[in-house]
């Protein structure tokens, strides 16, 4: 499963990339939403 998450605060934004990570999951992180809307056109 692709997870596309968006998330500012740098430490929460790792943690949450680890443990899903770690969990089997493809992940892509972005802190911005503009960013967020680049990667989903």
């Amino acid at each position: 499963m692709n997870i596309l998450l968006v998330e500012d605060d740098l430490q929460l934004g790792k943690a949450l990339c680890r443990a899903l990570e770690l969990a089997g999951f493809n992940l892509c992180w972005v802190r911005l939403i503009a960013d967020a809307e680049n990667k989903l056109s």
